[in-house]
């Protein structure tokens, strides 16, 4: 079983005649290619905006209920985290590059 493979010099004459004659018609081949991507934007745009009107809303089968308790608690949690919050302002942190350096560091 022999397979032919096609001829490299013969794909890169017509490669490079093809490339050139769209090196020569750029306007057009720009025009087109504008038009083509007209056309797949909007077939994406009705896909997925235009033909999803037509689709009937179905109403929630379980209605939401809102939990008092368990919104308080998260208010106090986020209270007691602003409070943590603004405590780390008022701490102060000592520079640990000032100071006296301990006694086995300065008997070299």
């Amino acid at each position: 079983m022999d397979i032919k493979f096609p001829k490299t010099k013969k794909i890169k004459g017509w490669l490079g005649k093809f490339l050139k004659k769209i090196a020569e018609k750029a306007f057009i081949v720009y025009i087109i290619m504008v038009f083509f991507a007209s056309i797949f934007g909007g077939a994406v745009f009705h896909k997925y905006a235009a033909s999803i009107q037509n689709v009937p809303v179905k109403s929630p089968e379980k209605i939401t209920k809102f939990d008092e308790a368990t919104y308080q608690r998260i208010l106090s949690e986020w209270s007691s985290r602003e409070v943590k919050f603004f405590e780390v302002d008022s701490k102060f942190y000592t520079n640990p590059f000032e100071g006296q350096l301990p006694e086995e560091l300065t008997n070299r």
